[in-house]
């Protein structure tokens, strides 16, 4: 159970610069939550902690080098702050704007 929610959080992060700009607020806080936890947690996500502790194992889901994801999410959360300040230029008022042309 633990795994799945971890796999949605992990759709979250890939695809919640898709968000409405009104919602990327939310997006935001999980980012920057993310990155303290990898503070507080010596570069360890806390879903993996909390994954690895229930099912007594020692296991690092992460395919790539903590610092190329903490780059990728250093990324997206400035991608995330921009459409938030600047809406008009969201990838999602972009969509919704072609849809309705």
């Amino acid at each position: 159970f633990i795994n799945i929610i971890h796999i949605i959080g992990v759709i979250i992060i890939q695809f919640g610069i898709l968000l409405p700009p009104k919602l990327l607020k939310y997006y935001i806080i999980y980012i920057v939550f993310l990155f303290v936890s990898y503070i507080l947690l010596n570069n360890r996500c806390f879903m993996t902690v909390l994954s690895n502790y229930y099912g007594k194992k020692n296991y690092n889901s992460l395919c790539i080098k903590m610092n190329e994801a903490r780059y990728i999410l250093a990324i997206y959360l400035i991608i995330a702050v921009f459409f938030y300040l600047y809406p008009k230029y969201s990838i999602y008022n972009f969509f919704v704007k072609q849809l309705l042309q």
